[in-house]
């Protein structure tokens, strides 16, 4: 209906700036054409970018920004300890292969149980760095859907309705019932 509207707007204008030789009516259609809701995407973007959480909030999702940030403490905390774990068998790895066999692991571990830890606390911190990355990206891609779908409100055209269900199944002309939920999706 909008886009018929629309369409039948920009004809009507466009007839008129044909007709007329002023340009103040050019001017005023288009200033006319120009939907601003004054909530804008890019913003939302660019907020999240600079400081993530910042577009969920101005989206006025500000419940998500506890949750990203918990994330972003969470990896943190994680690169954190595995790259202490990896350099805690890496030097003394490092330090037998140069000869020097004197650390705290030489009676628990060989060398390539060295080798195989430090490799599993290597890797476990690269995902770690990939899974930040991940968030960040995550985090700008959620403000700018938040941000497109703002004015977007379908609490009149959708409903759901749950309640229980019960089925009766037939096997060797016994009845047993069988419980279960009855999902209903309605759109108006």
């Amino acid at each position: 209906m909008r886009l018929r509207q629309l369409f039948l707007f920009v004809c009507f204008f466009g007839f008129l700036s044909a007709q007329a030789q002023d340009s103040t009516i050019t001017k005023e259609a288009e200033s006319l054409l120009v939907v601003d809701t004054g909530h804008s995407s890019k913003k939302a973007v660019r907020l999240s970018a600079f400081l993530p959480g910042a577009g969920q909030v101005y989206n006025d999702k500000i419940w998500k920004a506890p949750i990203i940030y918990g994330g972003f403490v969470a990896l943190g905390l994680s690169i954190n300890f595995n790259h202490q774990k990896f350099k805690d068998f890496n030097v003394p790895l490092v330090n037998r292969l140069n000869g020097d066999s004197s650390d705290i692991y030489l009676d628990q571990y060989t060398n390539d149980n060295l080798r195989t830890l430090k490799n599993f606390y290597q890797r476990n911190r690269d995902l770690s760095i990939i899974g930040t990355v991940v968030l960040y990206a995550l985090q700008i891609v959620d403000a700018y859907v938040d941000a497109e779908l703002y004015d977007f409100d379908i609490s009149d055209d959708l409903s759901m309705r749950v309640q229980p269900e019960i089925n009766f199944s037939a096997h060797r002309q016994v009845f047993t019932p069988v419980y279960g939920l009855k999902l209903n999706f309605a759109l108006n």
